[in-house]
């Protein structure tokens, strides 16, 4: 449904009517919860990533991403800290 964010098409009437082989949903939106909550953490230090849970999700190439984003984030704020100490 449009109220729940979605296009809007009556999908059970489409697939009844053979209009449409199946549906598929994008995203489990209960699992997203979790990993947003577990990832989204004020005051929490970059290298926190919940990988495995991203690794289940969405896959070994998104879970490494988000761990070498993470990892650059730790080592530029390191190199910031070391910059603002010498000055």
């Amino acid at each position: 449904p449009a109220r729940d964010g979605g296009a809007g098409f009556p999908l059970d009437k489409l697939v009844r009517r053979r209009a449409a082989a199946a549906a598929f949903p994008l995203h489990d939106e209960d699992e997203l919860k979790t990993i947003e909550q577990r990832w989204i953490v004020m005051w929490q230090r970059p290298g926190k990533v919940p990988a495995h849970r991203i690794c289940e999700y969405f896959g070994e190439k998104i879970a490494f991403y988000f761990l070498f984003l993470a990892h650059a984030t730790s080592f530029f704020a390191f190199l910031t800290g070391a910059r603002i100490r010498l000055r």
